[in-house]
């Protein structure tokens, strides 16, 4: 069978073709630009409201901004505020919701101290300390209240943080400088108020001492390019494109049901859902190494995680549903390990409260387990053992595909002879455990590096795979001129036969 390989240059250049001018659907963004003399902050949303700084004073009161050029408020935490003021369009912003904020602050805080909220009492929301030390997003409504959280201390140094709160599809997320900081899963419960938002305190009392900038708000959850593109400042609130615009990379282009990169950096922190799912993960205070370089050919600026086989392991902070993941009887587990030792330890452990649903695990001998088994339980079920042994110190790409009833493992894209059949589909949510035996189980501990976990609700095809581990393969010239691209293609492309 023919298939046309496109160079990596030429696939950036495809998939920046791909790429659109639309933007995100901001509803309300005060870049406090205003400078000193002015009492007011302007809104870069026509027919939002203003804000007006109150107790505070012009001309001492606007510092730079967070990047080095424009302007920010400082709060003296006595009793200075900034009423953004509302209407009926912000009031309306429930679920899902994201709100960010740049803030540089040194204060410890307390239960609640608002650095950018929707607060007039319960209901509400708010990005601010949830408790002494620590900063936090906080969802909070009659019969709900949600309070994913910073790492103790994090943002509390003096320096611009990037500060961002999500809530959508049954999670709420507060995340920090563009990483996960903690994750929980949502009961929907409403913080609709008529209150205004305002920067610094909430309800005009119980001030904070902090400098704040670019306070905006969006009606949809925000994807992981985007919040990064914001944490990174290469977009404002203003420029931010919508998520269907960006670049992707193959693994995206994909369409998973749950795509972990694992490149963040923070102590404790989480890992980001790329999917657009919100399934992130919650981390381990100790034991993962992160950011080590890993160049992919999609991503030369890659990382992956080192996991210490004692005590790092990752965790969903909601279930995965079935019908996201693995309930139409077919499904797919994409991933990159290196084991430091041969070792039983768990890649990924998929449960309910009854017991263990699915099993990546690596043995003490060398072979791979996949285990299927619904209901789940603590025995039962069907095992996969692999006849390919995973060697140490190296980089394996392995996939468990389950395609109706039929089970496969590809251990570096290629189908190990030993097969299952197990005609039983998933029917229920389920807990994920990475590099562990389950979410709340200490115990079989991964030892080494893992990278870019992928979750499909389908099957794989072997091309995609083989792709997946070596190399893009896109269309035949013919569709690639459909993008303009099909001289080149002819120009460059290479055949293989398999």
């Amino acid at each position: 069978m023919s298939r046309t390989l496109v160079p990596r240059a030429l696939l950036v250049c495809l998939l920046l073709a791909l790429a659109g001018p639309a933007h995100a659907t901001l509803m309300s963004y005060w870049p406090l630009n205003d400078g000193p003399g002015s009492s007011t902050a302007a809104n870069a949303v026509a027919g939002m409201p203003t804000g007006t700084l109150t107790n505070m004073d012009p001309s001492t009161d606007w510092v730079v901004g967070y990047n080095g050029s424009g302007y920010a408020l400082d709060l003296d935490g006595a009793n200075d505020y900034v009423n953004l003021g509302t209407n009926a369009a912000l009031n309306a912003i429930d679920n899902p919701l994201t709100a960010s904020l740049w803030a540089k602050t040194t204060a410890a805080g307390a239960w609640y101290r608002s650095l950018f909220s929707k607060f007039g009492g319960t209901p509400f929301w708010g990005i601010g300390w949830i408790n002494t030390n620590y900063l936090g997003f906080v969802i909070r409504g009659t019969g709900g209240d949600f309070r994913p959280d910073a790492p103790a201390n994090w943002g509390l140094d003096g320096r611009w943080h990037h500060l961002l709160g999500l809530r959508g599809n049954g999670k709420v997320t507060f995340f920090g400088d563009g990483e996960v900081l903690d994750t929980r899963a949502d009961n929907g419960v409403s913080t609709v108020n008529t209150a205004n938002l305002n920067l610094g305190s909430h309800n005009a009392s119980q001030y904070v001492a902090a400098t704040v900038d670019e306070p905006a708000l969006w009606n949809e959850a925000l994807r992981m390019r985007q919040i990064l593109a914001l944490a990174s400042g290469a977009h404002t609130p203003a420029t931010l494109p919508a998520a269907g615009t960006f670049p992707q990379n193959p693994i995206e282009a994909a369409a998973p049901a749950a795509y972990w990169r694992l490149e963040e950096t923070i102590a404790g922190g989480g890992a980001g859902d790329w999917a657009g799912n919100d399934y992130h993960l919650n981390g381990s205070a100790t034991g993962l190494t992160k950011a080590i370089p890993r160049p992919l050919f999609y991503d030369p600026t890659n990382r992956a995680m080192a996991f210490d086989g004692a005590n790092g392991y990752f965790a969903t902070g909601a279930a995965l549903l079935s019908s996201d993941f693995a309930g139409s009887g077919s499904y797919t587990i994409e991933l990159w390990f290196n084991a430091a030792s041969r070792h039983q330890g768990d890649l990924t452990a998929f449960t309910t409260a009854a017991g263990h649903a699915i099993l990546l695990e690596l043995e003490t001998d060398g072979r791979i387990r996949f285990l299927h088994r619904w209901p789940a339980g603590g025995s039962g079920g069907t095992d996969l053992y692999s006849a390919t042994l995973y060697a140490t110190d190296a980089w394996h790409h392995l996939v468990a595909v389950k395609d109706g009833a039929d089970m496969k493992l590809y251990i570096d894209s290629v189908l190990d002879p030993n097969t299952a059949s197990d005609p039983s589909a998933i029917s229920g949510a389920l807990n994920l455990a990475v590099g562990r035996i389950t979410s709340t189980t200490a115990g079989r501990y991964f030892n080494g590096m893992l990278d870019e976990i992928v979750l499909y609700n389908r099957a794989l095809t072997y091309d995609e795979i083989y792709c997946h581990f070596s190399g893009i393969a896109v269309p035949e010239p013919a569709s690639l001129a459909l993008l303009g691209l099909g001289a080149l293609g002819l120009r460059l492309r290479r055949r293989r036969t398999h």
